[in-house]
């Protein structure tokens, strides 16, 4: 990710335990599955789902997610969260965590325009944050299904880490699919529709999508 104004690095709070928990049996998602379901109330839909076929296509997402509107605070509906303080306090810290690291970097993307640190703050205004944990279990025939149809990401940048150092990320780029291998303990950090039309178009969102293992789960976690 490069360093931060001031030519310091980021350095979260680590101890929300989000990562280890995740990269158990799955316990988030399964807590969220057997606790919960998917609802919306107006345009405030999050919980438990699961993959689904894209008409376009025909082939099925292959994964299992849990969907969390994070920010504003007002916008959390504990009726989808797990009645568990602990997954409660973990998620409120690390998407605590998410919060700085999106400032910090919409930031560093408007310094990188020559412009004010708050420019991208400012054009996006309130920030919005979702969290979704993913679960793609191995799938026998990859060839009918994929993680993860292709798309970009909506609102201002996506934090994005994954578990297992499972490679399943791909970006399109020059109409080729390529693969992003994980690095232990980084973020890949993806900018997202919203900076893109901010910036007129200097940054770009990508096309991406998540491909299936046929022997290996792999769990991710976005903020975005």
């Amino acid at each position: 990710m490069g360093l931060f104004p001031g030519n310091q690095p980021w350095r979260g709070q680590n101890s929300h335990g989000v990562h280890e928990g995740a990269g158990g049996d799955f316990p988030l998602a399964t807590c969220a599955r057997t606790s919960t379901r998917r609802h919306k109330k107006g345009s405030n839909e999050s919980g438990y789902g699961t993959g689904y076929v894209k008409p376009d296509t025909g082939a099925r997402d292959w994964r299992d997610y849990f969907l969390l509107r994070t920010y504003p605070e007002s916008m959390r509906d504990y009726e989808t969260w797990p009645n568990r303080q602990s997954f409660r306090d973990a998620i409120s810290k690390y998407t605590l965590e998410m919060k700085k690291l999106s400032e910090r970097l919409l930031e560093c993307l408007s310094i990188n325009l020559g412009l004010s640190p708050n420019y991208l703050k400012e054009a996006l205004g309130e920030l919005h944050q979702d969290l979704m944990i993913n679960h793609y279990p191995p799938c026998p025939d990859p060839s009918v299904a994929i993680g993860a149809n292709k798309h970009t990401d909506l609102g201002g940048v996506t934090c994005l880490w994954q578990l297992h150092h499972v490679v399943g990320l791909q970006v399109l780029k020059d109409g080729e699919w390529y693969p992003v291998t994980p690095a232990p303990g980084a973020y890949i950090i993806n900018v997202a529709d919203m900076v893109e039309l901010a910036s007129n178009g200097i940054y770009k969102s990508i096309q991406h999508r998540a491909v299936v293992n046929p022997t290996k789960r792999r769990i991710s976690i976005a903020a975005f």
